[in-house]
């Protein structure tokens, strides 16, 4: 009977430091878990941080872009009074083409709202790429002007 009552005291308290050693693994892997979320919080709001400030000087930037081909388009406007008849004519469509352009990516920067980082980076290149078009058509009046 000593025996039976000694094996099922070994066994119980066999058991019960295998209950409390899983206890406190189950502690330690809840611990690493919060650990983990809090580091994947803080990438994510650095990267939102960041995609922000991105947006923000690219919008400055771009601002800055289009004042400057409004300056430039104001500027053709003043040339193109110099030009004959018929040249004036053509020029002035193609300055009014520009200027519309220039109104419309305006229009379009002020209207951007946040959609994802992947339609971000589609929205940025398709800016540029404009930017892009409008800089060599007034480049290439420029040339027909002068």
């Amino acid at each position: 009977m000593k025996n039976a009552f000694g094996v099922a005291t070994l066994v119980a308290s066999m058991a019960g430091m295998l209950l409390a050693g899983c206890d406190n693994t189950a502690d330690q892997k809840v611990d690493a878990a919060r650990m983990r979320a809090t580091e994947t919080t803080q990438q994510l709001k650095e990267a939102r941080d960041s995609y922000r400030a991105d947006w923000q000087s690219f919008k400055r930037e771009t601002e800055l872009v289009i004042v400057a081909n409004e300056r430039a388009i104001d500027s053709l406007a003043t040339q193109i009074t110099k030009a004959g008849k018929k040249a004036k004519v053509e020029y002035a469509k193609d300055l009014a083409v520009l200027e519309q352009k220039n109104m419309q990516l305006k229009k379009k920067l002020a209207d951007y709202s946040d959609q994802g980082e992947t339609a971000w980076e589609t929205f940025k290149t398709d800016v540029k790429h404009e930017l892009e078009g409008i800089g060599d058509t007034m480049r290439d009046l420029y040339k027909r002007i002068g």
